[in-house]
């Protein structure tokens, strides 16, 4: 018991020094005003005269029926202070970038596709960038003499007084779905105390000691986030108070933006809260901690806190809610509140609705070995399983599946039949038609899940069976097929030999079927 607080209490001085990082040297006071966002200019026109375009430089080759063309965008080099964000539509990656990365002269650029947006030297950045859906719109913090202020589209807006933009997290400042409201946590106070507002189309909202997971709902017209007042918690939807909690993870909002759900702690018991109506009362609610290759591993809440990481499922009609709990040391899964069979534990990704919403499918523990359990129906035993999930017309199940646990001799399995094993495999995805299959394959050992991509072993996209060419990288959630059938994926490739700097070129690939 004395360990989990301890735990619990190095998470919340963690999350709220980041915070403080970026507000150092600053007196934060009288923020009960509207701060507003700044007027947003045409983002083509905005961008046009700042941008640095990078020359365009395509390659194609023909493999497997496929034509396959590599389209260098620009430079894409790697620091811990400039991880890359990727658009919600995975066509696009930002980054923040400083030194050589930047023109002749400017000390800091945001980097979009390849292409070298400009900093002002006065401005101050802060981190936290914030891309929209489509890569069409950016907004970083910043700082111009002490004072801060919001940077959309590469303009400055307004400075204010006193004032700090608190970007603690990816969460804490946000497009919504739709390109066309933004929502950012704001702070104000002293290092000894602060008080955090959400400010959405800017108006600043009430007044918290804390604020986390701010989110949009899916068609862009509510907002919701987790807020603390004293030592309890609490989700603020539309600006409603719900109840307090001991702990809270989430909020999620439902496919048609209806319903809204979380996990709570109240006392030592876990539940499940939508629509305001608790369920019932567990040991333990199943997380998912997705790492910076598209994998993920997850663990009981009693062992760690990640306020976003519950996995609550909505199915895509929004008509059912499903997740994993535990009671009494067995876990089960629990659809629309009732509970399924039993089991030593329930696997990373799961559960997972079929796009028709009518099935079910995640991956469940007993004796040591691990299965996917589909409509009743249990697969072949593996060391570990990761990510069940259906083709698009709901037919076919694939997941990833490990001899030894996660990095080392691992395959896709497609309806219970492994492919060729592989170092690691991180995403993958269907084609429309359900005739295709790509996903993503570390070919040599080096997995390097949190840090440097450029220091990992290389990967290469497998389609239909077939390894493509090698890359330092193939980024997170840029792999997908488009409407004519073309698998497209951003990566990036070192082209330097030093093993301090990391310099390298980031393509669009494209496969794209021959006639």
């Amino acid at each position: 018991m004395k360990t989990q607080s301890f735990l619990r209490l190095l998470k919340v001085t963690k999350r709220i020094a980041l915070r403080l990082v970026v507000l150092t040297g600053l007196a934060m006071t009288g923020l009960g005003q509207t701060i507003a966002v700044p007027e947003q200019p045409t983002p083509a026109a905005a961008q046009t005269a700042q941008i640095t375009a990078a020359p365009a430089q395509t390659t194609a080759a023909v493999k497997g029926g496929f034509k396959v063309e590599e389209t260098r965008l620009g430079q894409f080099d790697w620091s811990e202070y400039s991880r890359p964000i990727i658009s919600a539509d995975g066509r696009h990656v930002a980054y923040l970038a400083s030194g050589n990365a930047c023109p002749k002269g400017t000390k800091s650029c945001v980097i979009l596709d390849g292409k070298v947006i400009p900093v002002s030297n006065d401005l101050t950045l802060l981190g936290g960038l914030a891309l929209n859906f489509d890569g069409t719109r950016f907004a970083y913090p910043a700082f111009r003499d002490k004072k801060p202020l919001l940077v959309m589209d590469g303009q400055s807006g307004p400075e204010y007084d006193n004032r700090g933009l608190s970007i603690g997290g990816p969460k804490d400042l946000i497009f919504s779905p739709d390109g066309k409201r933004l929502a950012y946590v704001a702070a104000e106070g002293s290092l000894r105390y602060l008080s955090f507002r959400q400010v959405v189309d800017g108006k600043a909202g009430a007044e918290y000691d804390e604020i986390l997971n701010l989110v949009f709902s899916p068609d862009s017209r509510r907002v919701a986030f987790a807020a603390r007042t004293g030592k309890k918690w609490t989700v603020v939807v539309d600006g409603f108070l719900g109840a307090g909690y001991d702990e809270i993870f989430g909020p999620t909002f439902s496919p048609d933006s209806k319903r809204v759900v979380f996990g709570a702690l109240q006392g030592k018991t876990w539940s499940v809260i939508m629509d305001g109506q608790a369920g019932a009362a567990y040991d333990e609610l199943l997380l998912q901690v997705a790492d910076g290759l598209g994998t993920a591993r997850g663990v009981g809440i009693s062992t760690m806190h990640y306020r976003d990481a519950i996995r609550l499922v909505f199915s895509p009609d929004s008509k059912h809610l499903a997740y994993a709990a535990k009671r009494s040391g067995k876990w089960v899964i629990v659809e629309d509140g009732r509970e399924g069979a039993e089991f030593q534990g329930i696997g990373i990704g799961s559960p997972a609705f079929s796009p028709n919403g009518k099935r079910v499918a995640y991956s469940v523990q007993e004796g040591g070995s691990w299965s996917v359990t589909v409509d009743g129906q249990t697969g072949p035993g593996f060391g570990q399983i990761f990510n069940p999930s259906f083709s698009p017309d709901g037919k076919h199940v694939a997941y990833v599946a490990c001899k030894r646990g996660l990095g080392r001799d691992c395959a896709l399995v497609v309806d219970g039949q492994p492919g060729a094993e592989q170092w690691a495999i991180g995403n993958w995805t269907f084609s429309p038609d359900g005739k295709h299959l790509a996903y993503t394959a570390q070919m040599s050992e080096g997995l390097n899940l949190y840090g440097d991509p450029y220091k990992g072993g290389k990967w290469s996209m497998v389609l239909d069976g077939q390894a493509g060419a090698e890359y330092s990288v193939i980024l997170p959630k840029t792999v997908f097929f488009d409407s004519d059938g073309a698998l497209e994926f951003l990566a990036a490739q070192k082209e330097n030999h030093s093993i301090v700097e990391n310099h390298g070129s980031l393509y669009r690939v494209k496969y794209i079927p021959t006639p």
